[in-house]
């Protein structure tokens, strides 16, 4: 489960990333693999159809990757190597 918005602060590690939960991320990712397979299974007897329905959610998902990558570049955020500098009043 991902972290719930509240009026408390998001538990973090010692590196500042998020302690919440991935296993909402398998099922993400199994729910985009059920969607290939029934756009897919919709056009069942034409190998053409079955190929071009499956490809659709396939380019979606390689679409929202590439933003979500080229957003974090923009914003200097890479998976789990983020990390705020220290205040100079410390």
């Amino acid at each position: 489960m991902a972290c719930q918005p509240s009026r408390f602060p998001p538990r973090t590690t010692a590196t500042g990333q998020c302690a919440c939960s991935t296993a909402w991320l398998t099922e993400a990712w199994l729910l985009t693999a059920a969607t290939v397979a029934f756009n897919g299974a919709a056009a069942w007897p034409d190998p053409l159809g079955v190929g071009m329905h499956a490809v659709m959610p396939v380019l979606f998902v390689v679409v929202v990757e590439a933003a979500r990558h080229a957003i974090g570049r923009i914003a200097d955020i890479t998976a789990r190597k983020h990390m705020e500098g220290v205040g100079l009043s410390r």
